[in-house]
């Protein structure tokens, strides 16, 4: 009813770059080379109309209006690729890159010019407060994607076989996604999923 939904979490798409070997001499530690602070992102915001000129009516038109279950919506992805190489019988990663993809859902209320001032200075206050505690749930995204950068700059990861390898990446990889999943909820647990931030439109005995 705030405006705030469990996240979706999508594991990370390997590229294409997974299929790639390269023949190239490669020392340890391989990752010194390849991870920096630098995550590269894109960031969308979607919008919903809803009109009305009362608490009510704004909250009726969200539930009828909202394309999920909730009247604001996050999602954030993280795709990660990398590069092989090979040196004797071992196999290890020339590079690694994260991208993070964040896309909000939100309302936009589109008869707000001619509705009354107090009305117009709370839906204010609770839009920013909804984008207060969507942002807190892209930052967790954005801790995310850094941690695989940090962990690619920080391991050495050897296989005997190719096909070993990519395999062992992913999986270090989704033990992050696990990690940060568990973070999302401990987040909408800790701030009632936004409602000590604000996230609530009208006075508490409004019923949503």
């Amino acid at each position: 009813m705030t405006g705030i939904v469990r996240r979706i979490i999508k594991p990370g798409l390997i590229l294409m770059a997974r299929r790639l070997a390269v023949a190239a001499l490669w020392l340890a530690p391989v990752f010194s080379l390849l991870a920096g602070d630098d995550l590269p992102e894109v960031v969308r915001t979607n919008y919903y109309q809803v009109t009305g000129h009362s608490t009510d009516a704004l909250l009726s038109a969200m539930r009828a209006q909202r394309p999920f279950s909730q009247n604001a919506y996050t999602e954030w992805f993280i795709n990660w690729q990398y590069e092989f190489q090979t040196r004797s019988n071992e196999w290890g990663l020339r590079s690694f890159a994260a991208r993070l993809k964040v896309t909000y859902t939100l309302p936009q209320w589109t008869d707000e010019a001619t509705a009354p001032t107090a009305l117009r200075a709370e839906w204010e206050r609770y839009l920013a407060a909804t984008r207060r505690h969507e942002a807190g749930h892209a930052e967790i995204g954005r801790a995310a994607a850094k941690a695989m950068l940090k962990l690619a700059g920080t391991t050495n990861w050897q296989t005997a076989t190719k096909a070993a390898l990519g395999p062992r990446v992913d999986a270090d990889c989704e033990k992050i996604l696990k990690e940060f999943r568990a973070r999302e909820t401990a987040y909408d647990n800790q701030t009632d999923h936004g409602r000590t931030q604000g996230a609530r439109l009208g006075p508490a005995s409004v019923k949503r």
